[in-house]
């Protein structure tokens, strides 16, 4: 699909955004930096993994091109950190090697670097920004194994680091930061069920717990914090 719809909180209902994306697709990366929405690789028409990456301007409503990956893409994960949006691990073909590879693009230059490759390969990972660094959170690996494994890219060095595993091994998960936590929700675990399981990982322990369960199983389901209410 090319569509957008977007969610006025005030009115309470949904609108579709009138310009659709330049390219329809699926499977894709999605980030936010400052008042612009970047959509990168995914899966095209004709079942084509692709490399190339667009911009939502909310001021003018409008999507334009911006430059394409150093490689095609999809099942990849996406976080921003520093201004720059990262995009890592995912396939570039159906039943292919997964990916370990990661990039990252500064809007300002309209260019794409690669960074330091992870320790192993992630598809379907999940992806968490918090205390300045990027986490890689579960996926499945070229053995089409399923990961409880976690690991974190520092900016400063440039590095991977392990970090302490998940209680359970999972991908197509959702993963949210809140009041300095990550918390990993759903997804389908090693033989393939969906979860309602959920888990929190402690940056300042660096221990992972779990979290009261969703109501009903989920995969490949959206995340997202509110804001506190203010009284």
């Amino acid at each position: 699909m090319d569509n957008i719809e977007r969610y006025d909180s005030k009115e309470d209902r949904w609108e579709r955004v009138d310009h659709p994306m330049r390219t329809a697709r699926y499977f894709l990366a999605v980030g936010v930096m400052g008042d612009k929405l970047y959509v990168v690789g995914g899966v095209d028409k004709r079942n084509a993994s692709l490399a190339s990456a667009e911009c939502y301007d909310s001021s003018t409503g409008r999507w334009t091109p911006v430059a394409s990956m150093s490689q095609r893409r999809y099942g990849c994960g996406a976080g921003v950190l520093n201004g720059k949006l990262y995009v890592i691990g995912g396939t570039m073909e159906k039943n292919g090697d997964y990916l370990e590879t990661a990039e990252r693009y500064d809007p300002v230059a309209d260019l794409w670097e690669d960074v330091a490759p992870m320790s192993t390969s992630r598809y379907c990972c999940g992806v968490c920004v918090i205390n300045g660094k990027l986490f890689a959170v579960g996926g499945v690996d070229k053995k089409y194994v399923k990961l409880a494994s976690v690991e974190s890219f520092d900016p400063v060095t440039g590095e991977w680091s392990e970090e302490p595993s998940m209680l359970t091994a999972r991908y197509n998960c959702g993963v949210e930061e809140s009041a300095g936590k990550m918390y990993v929700v759903g997804g389908r675990d090693e033989k393939n069920r969906a979860l309602q399981t959920v888990e929190c990982f402690d940056t300042l322990t660096s221990t992972w717990h779990p979290a009261a369960p969703m109501g009903t199983v989920r995969s490949s389901g959206a995340v997202a914090v509110l804001p506190p209410t203010v009284a």
